[in-house]
């Protein structure tokens, strides 16, 4: 492709952008089904958005195929312009704990702001936007946790396997002793993983117990009431003798709907699922990929120092890929440290 073709590329793919943006603007309902207003906009880069309506944005972004769009063209052009410097900040009201992973926004920016004359905060909020779909682009590929923790309920069979906690309050709640927002999540995740091999033994009482607590969690979350209802029919169906090991698949499934903190309920999953494969001594669980996407994505989080180490223990055992009785024991005191501190 020649530079002028090239060039006359760029400019239509700039113009279909900016006819969204503008699109996306036009409109100034504020429901879930609806691009997000100019007003909506500013008010969520500002931080004035409650924290139900801030998700439903975001969300809405994540879902809507125009939106979404919008945003994949903005880091496709960013690619193209290939910049290497990110500028600074567009708003101080904005705050950016990380420097994004791509190269530069610059150029995207000045696009908006050349042919979209609305205010600073609202091209600003787009930049936000990015952030948060960028986040769920990663967090999207923790979903292989899902296929390890099957593997590994399907390796224990009918075998049954210790709790860490048993059904107490600390089983739920760790050392806090109350609900927190990455806390529930952490929790779901774990009881995921537990649902599994519980489901895996036909201990259809435990799967019940575990499915309502489940839905107890996903309420102090404010997961949405589908996310709730869909874990709350599950439940019924199991109660009614539905197949365990069917309905602990469709929890996992259910459980990621609607719901806030999708990163903490699968950190959740994969460490309770660590802590079961040192207990019964498989390596087959472990890889060092894994472990690495975890390290890579919660390092932005801000998470509390004992986190970190318990993490980097665990990757150094993994990558060494030695895998003996003491390797175990030190990855289940690992996991059970991390599953503890949640």
């Amino acid at each position: 492709m020649d530079k002028k073709n090239e060039n006359n590329r760029l400019i239509n793919v700039e113009n279909e952008m900016i006819g969204k943006y503008l699109s996306m603007e036009i409109n100034r309902e504020k429901v879930d089904t609806e691009c997000p207003s100019q007003e909506r906009l500013a008010a969520f880069l500002d931080d004035k958005l409650g924290d139900a309506d801030r998700n439903a944005l975001v969300g809405h972004i994540s879902s809507c195929s125009d939106c979404h769009e919008l945003l994949t063209e903005v880091i496709g052009m960013q690619e193209e312009e290939g910049v290497e410097e990110c500028p600074e900040v567009l708003s101080e009201t904005v705050t950016v704990q990380e420097e994004p992973q791509w190269n530069s926004w610059f150029s995207a920016r000045a696009i908006l702001l050349r042919y979209v004359p609305y205010s600073l905060a609202a091209a600003a909020a787009v930049f936000l936007i990015m952030l948060y779909v960028s986040r769920d682009t990663e967090i999207e590929k923790l979903s292989f946790v899902k296929e390890r923790v099957a593997a590994l309920a399907d390796d224990i069979g009918d075998d049954s396997v210790p709790s860490l906690f048993g059904n107490g309050p600390s089983y739920y709640f760790g050392f806090a002793g109350t609900y927190s927002a990455n806390g529930a999540a952490f929790r779901t995740g774990v009881c995921l993983t537990d649902i599994r091999i519980e489901a895996m033994a036909e201990n259809k009482e435990e799967v019940s117990i575990l499915l309502g607590s489940i839905t107890g969690l996903l309420k102090s979350m404010k997961a949405s009431d589908r996310t709730i209802q869909a874990c709350e029919g599950i439940k019924i169906e199991v109660d009614k003798g539905e197949s365990l090991r069917e309905s602990a698949a469709m929890a996992d499934e259910a459980v990621f709907i609607e719901t806030d903190e999708p990163l903490f309920v699968r950190f959740g999953q994969w460490c309770e699922g660590g802590r079961v494969a040192a207990v019964i001594r498989t390596e087959d669980y472990y890889n060092i990929n894994d472990v690495r996407r975890f390290v890579s994505v919660l390092e932005r989080e801000g998470l509390p120092l004992g986190i970190s180490r318990s993490l980097s223990d665990i990757e150094s055992i993994v990558d060494a890929g030695v895998f003996t009785g003491v390797e175990f024991r030190v990855l289940e005191k690992e996991f059970e440290n991390l599953i503890s501190l949640f």
